[in-house]
């Protein structure tokens, strides 16, 4: 049987969370979501409590640690550098998208706002990242 993927969802709101969560058990995929309330809360769950994700979601404004500072560390590091990490965020600053792409991010996506659009958005990210590419194992 097939390792279930584990997606890394960095996300202070609950309400976003509550949409991923159900378009997620709604479209009945093979994932298990793992959230994380800010950066430093990640880096625990990554160094401590959960294994490898397959893939990050990472929102960029949130309290104590942002979705930048994180990007910034985790593509320094050695150890998680090889991670896709996918901006979702509210942000259409371009400043903020050059610099989230700058950082290493694999991609930055606008969140939102209504769960129909969220649930299609899961299904293009699932698609793309479990079902379409070659992640490396570690």
């Amino acid at each position: 049987m097939p390792v279930k993927p584990v997606f890394l969802v960095v996300e202070d709101d609950e309400d976003d969370r509550d949409f991923l969560t159900m378009a997620c058990q709604e479209g009945d995929y093979f994932c298990d979501l793992v959230f994380a309330h800010d950066g430093t809360h990640a880096l625990d769950l990554l160094e401590n409590h959960i294994p490898t994700p397959s893939l990050i979601i990472l929102d960029i404004n949130m309290p104590k640690m942002n979705g930048m500072q994180l990007l910034e560390k985790l593509k320094e590091s050695s150890r998680w550098k090889h991670l896709p990490i996918i901006m979702l965020t509210t942000s259409q600053d371009m400043q903020m998208i050059q610099d989230a792409y700058q950082l290493g991010a694999n991609s930055y996506l606008v969140k939102p706002y209504s769960y129909q659009k969220v649930s299609e958005l899961f299904e293009g990210l699932y698609s793309y990242w479990v079902r379409t590419v070659q992640l490396p194992r570690k």
